[in-house]
């Protein structure tokens, strides 16, 4: 164990195509401005973008410690979805595969990371009913991080705050997200965000940070917690062209910002998420070389559009006769 745990090395995936329009009628003026969402092609999951986060990253991961994967979104019930990346990836036979389930699964991923040396892939296929009002705002991606250094960031802090609030939920079967209002969760997201954010910078001995990254399913209180936490948008700039992408978001958040930041600066990350947890990190002197793959901004930059009807019927929410 590292006298000071960190993050070593990092990496994120986004898929190659971009949804900007759900409408099936386009023959109208296209919609400037507003959200996009990161799409998976018809041969990705979750498992695939995990692999191709940690394939850049995890190759040498040595036998003892262990593999997460993050996910509510795993293509399989009863078998462990970790072990298929871990047979894809052909690490050691001694390197544990765990999944972790849930909406909060990511944040709990990145604090095996920076507390157990572990290793581990977030990832999420994120998929609404067609039409639904935030389906625009809903995305994929993966991001993928290596502890055991601190060549990329040091933790400085942590802080967690639990609640049990029915916000976001699917139920055995479902194919789709339940969302309640979020007029009615927001506050209680945004309460447990600042207490958990407060106690992380009172455990780092600081007042304030050069980046705050703020990571929430619910985007009332999303907003909300960048304003309270005095974040300047570029964490939202990255949300507003991916969408939420579930467990993903956190992790793809942090490298974002571990790709703009320098070394030296600090970085409060905040996840808000059935309660909050804030992680306050000091960027690593040896950053730049402790990314895996282009970083997200050049992925933002290379992505393709798709039409609405094709996104459909890659999700199988379209029924297509295919050929005889």
């Amino acid at each position: 164990m590292p006298e000071q745990p960190g993050i070593d090395a990092y990496a994120a995936y986004l898929p190659a195509y971009v949804l900007d329009d759900n409408r099936l009628d386009v023959t109208g003026p296209p919609r400037p401005g507003g959200p996009t969402r990161s799409v998976a092609a018809y041969d990705e999951d979750s498992i695939t973008m995990a692999v191709e986060a940690l394939r850049h990253i995890a190759a040498d991961t040595p036998a003892g410690r262990q593999l997460f994967l993050a996910t509510t979104s795993a293509p399989y019930e009863a078998k462990t979805s970790a072990g298929v990346v871990h047979e894809a990836l052909g690490l050691d036979p001694g390197v544990s595969a765990v999944d972790l389930r849930g909406q909060r699964s990511g944040a709990s991923a990145l604090d095996g990371v920076l507390r157990a040396d572990a290793v581990a892939a977030l990832a999420d296929l994120r998929t609404t009913r067609p039409g639904a009002p935030d389906e625009l705002t809903q995305g994929d991606a993966a991001a993928a991080f290596v502890g055991g250094g601190r060549r990329a960031a040091e933790l400085l802090a942590r802080a967690g705050r639990t609640v049990e609030v029915l916000e976001r939920w699917r139920l055995p079967g479902e194919g789709h997200d339940r969302v309640w209002d979020e007029r009615f969760t927001a506050e209680i997201l945004v309460g447990a965000g600042r207490d958990a954010a407060r106690r992380a910078l009172a455990g780092a001995s600081l007042d304030t940070v050069d980046h705050v990254v703020v990571s929430s399913s619910n985007p009332r209180a999303a907003a909300a917690l960048r304003r309270a936490l005095g974040g300047a948008g570029a964490d939202a700039e990255v949300e507003r062209q991916t969408g939420f992408t579930g467990t993903a978001h956190p992790g793809l958040l942090l490298a974002d910002a571990l790709d703009r930041a320098g070394p030296g600066q600090t970085i409060l990350l905040v996840s808000a998420t059935e309660g909050a947890d804030a992680f306050v990190l000091r960027v690593g002197d040896e950053v730049r070389a402790a990314r895996g793959g282009p970083s997200v901004r050049d992925q933002l930059a290379a992505r393709q559009p798709v039409g609405y009807g094709r996104y459909l019927r890659w999700r199988g929410l379209l029924d297509v006769q295919g050929p005889a």
